[in-house]
């Protein structure tokens, strides 16, 4: 039997922590082997989640893979152990099971195509049929049916045919003897693709049972709806649990017992969607492929069922409102406070997954100057993140992305190609290639100090410090970023100083700080490297002074503040003090003439709230 070293971080009655080696057998078919000591508890043990899901303990691909290929010191790997640890116990979101409901309403027009629905998968689906636009005994046959998307399902409002009143009816057969079309069956259903409405049939009725314009109006809440091909229905905008014959598989993966992770979630505080207005920044909205980022009235909400967690969003959200809890900026920011980088490194990032599957296939050889770094989706790395590595001295950063199906590189290897020269610094590659480009000699990394700067305000604010670090270290001329180089979300406002009446609108539905009022000077200011091109603040500008222009060089200008308007203070009357703008003055003014609220000029406009109020009661005192 093969044996491989198992690496156990653990802690001793002493409350020592220390990281001990043992060898071991991590066959799928056998729980994973513990540590064979009792003066110790295991914290953290290296190996692959996925080969062992119920492991007592945590399970590090980082660990394993830096211990059997990375050919680093004992010393080393026990700090990468503890900055594993602690990576893994500070991810936090809300997880739960879903209990199974194989509830589904199935709408169509066809009875055949119903039949043959509840034939297939009645066996399987608890199958609530509703026919639309025909009649069938057993089945209701609904006109004018509305959807509206709930929480849980959706709401069903529909009329159904109600031709037959069975209280009164003694199936006398009189109706169907008398229907010239033979459109009344034997189970008393009209069929109105053939009824003429000649009311023979509500006129032989000898207990007055046949109306047929009968109608009865009814609800109907499920938790799922399939519509099936050829049934016209309108349908909400949201369809969470709406489905069609092409997306069957997705229903029976939303009526079966599963475990929900909410792993993305959205901080509103740093988020630049205007709720209200449902203007400003999209771009998660546009990213999701699933259907699972929706723009409510609230703003960016997450539909978690919906969710495949394929890290779209996170990755492109440019002021790092969705965040990726099994690891989000922060925490990869302190993992590497706690095991930094040493220069010059090559760094292979990998989901466990494809970790697992390198160790497995790949050759037994170790790297030297080499750190495997496990990232539970690489896909959800944004332009910061690499950048990030890159600055602390990682020569190359190598992506495993089965399929393509990594983080936009564009940007960041935009940036270090443009400052330095350095071709594809950052690749994605899969497990089967790694070996090939780790062979490869890479050149060293060309700064000349490096980024240890680990405080951290939001996403947008450290991708600014990285790349005002990084052209400092480089004599290159400055870089355009636009949305050809994956820097769509870079660019300048444009102000019309005659327009602007310095209400300062802008500034307060701005959330990353790229606009701010000089309260002292009077001054409406720009920060064009925090500027994400939401274009909120242009949409609500009363004046319509206000443009976005995207693209913005890499310059001196890029880092400091713009001033966009300049406005003439207004000072009170009574006491003097500076307590609004000319032009708001004149604004003012100017809405409360045309509505006919003033005649003239009023002079208690001139002064401040204080002495406003002053003056009002001196006069009526008068």
């Amino acid at each position: 039997m093969k044996h491989y070293t198992g690496y156990f971080y653990c802690r001793t009655r002493g409350l020592e922590k220390k990281l001990l080696n043992e060898s071991i057998c991590p066959a799928p078919s056998t729980p994973f082997p513990s540590l064979n000591r009792e003066d110790c508890e295991v914290l953290l043990a290296s190996g692959f989640s996925d080969l062992h899901p119920d492991s007592p303990f945590f399970l590090s691909a980082t660990l394993q893979l830096n211990g059997d290929r990375g050919n680093h010191e004992h010393k080393v790997l026990a700090t990468i152990a503890e900055a594993e640890l602690c990576r893994l116990t500070s991810s936090g979101f809300r997880s739960y099971r879903i209990e199974a409901d194989p509830r589904v309403t199935v709408v169509a027009s066809r009875v055949s195509e119903l039949e043959t629905f509840i034939d297939r998968y009645g066996g399987v689906l608890e199958i609530i049929p509703l026919l639309v636009g025909t009649g069938h005994r057993g089945m209701e046959s609904a006109t004018e049916v509305e959807v509206t998307a709930q929480a849980d399902g959706c709401l069903l409002q529909y009329q159904v045919r109600a031709p037959v009143d069975f209280n009164h009816c003694s199936y006398c057969g009189l109706c169907g003897s008398l229907c010239p079309e033979g459109a009344v069956s034997e189970g008393l259903i009209i069929d109105f693709e053939r009824c003429t409405l000649c009311r023979d049939c509500v006129s032989g009725c000898p207990h007055n049972a046949v109306d047929l314009h009968g109608v009865e109006y009814r609800e109907l809440t499920t938790p799922a709806l399939m519509v099936l091909d050829g049934c016209k229905v309108e349908l909400p905008k949201r369809q969470d649990r709406i489905y069609t014959s092409s997306r069957l598989d997705d229903l029976f993966a939303s009526v079966y017992e599963r475990q929900v992770d909410e792993v993305i979630d959205c901080d509103q505080s740093l988020c630049q969607f205007s709720a209200a207005r449902q203007t400003g920044c999209r771009i998660c909205y546009e990213l999701c492929r699933h259907d699972a980022i929706k723009l409510e009235s609230t703003g960016v909400v997450v539909d978690q069922l919906s969710c495949v967690e394929c890290g779209s969003c996170v990755s492109g959200c440019p002021g790092g409102a969705l965040q990726y809890r099994r690891c989000d900026d922060r925490t990869l920011i302190e993992y590497f406070r706690s095991f930094q980088l040493r220069p010059n490194t090559s760094v292979v990032i990998g989901d466990a997954k494809s970790l697992h599957r390198y160790w497995w296939y790949g050759n037994s050889e170790n790297y030297e100057e080499t750190f495997f770094f496990e990232y539970p989706n690489p896909a959800a790395l944004s332009s910061m993140h690499l950048l990030f590595l890159y600055a602390m001295g990682a020569r190359r950063l190598l992506i495993l992305a089965e399929n393509g199906n990594g983080p936009d590189l564009r940007l960041a290897n935009f940036v270090i190609q443009g400052l330095f020269g350095v071709q594809e610094p950052i690749e994605l590659i899969n497990w089967g290639q790694l070996d090939d480009r780790l062979s490869r000699e890479a050149p060293a990394s060309p700064l000349k100090q490096f980024y240890h700067d680990f405080s951290f305000g939001s996403r947008r604010h450290k991708l600014v410090a990285l790349l005002d670090f990084l052209r400092q270290q480089s004599g290159a001329a400055p870089l355009f970023l636009d949305d050809s180089v994956g820097g769509g979300d870079f660019g300048t406002i444009s102000c019309d100083e005659e327009l602007c009446s310095h209400c300062g609108a802008c500034v307060g539905e701005c959330q990353s700080d790229a606009l701010v009022i000089d309260d002292n000077a009077f001054l409406l200011q720009h920060h064009p490297s925090l500027c994400v091109q939401c274009g909120a603040c242009a949409d609500l500008c009363p004046e319509k002074a206000l443009s976005t222009i995207c693209g913005v060089g890499i310059d001196d200008g890029f880092f400091s503040e713009k001033i966009l308007a300049r406005a003439e203070p207004l000072n009170c009357k009574g006491c003097g003090k500076v307590f609004s703008t000319r032009k708001a003055l004149e604004k003012v003014t100017a809405i409360l003439t045309a509505k006919n609220f003033l005649e003239k000029e009023d002079d208690m406009l001139h002064f401040c709230d204080e002495c406003r109020v002053i003056n009002l009661f001196e006069q009526e005192q008068q």
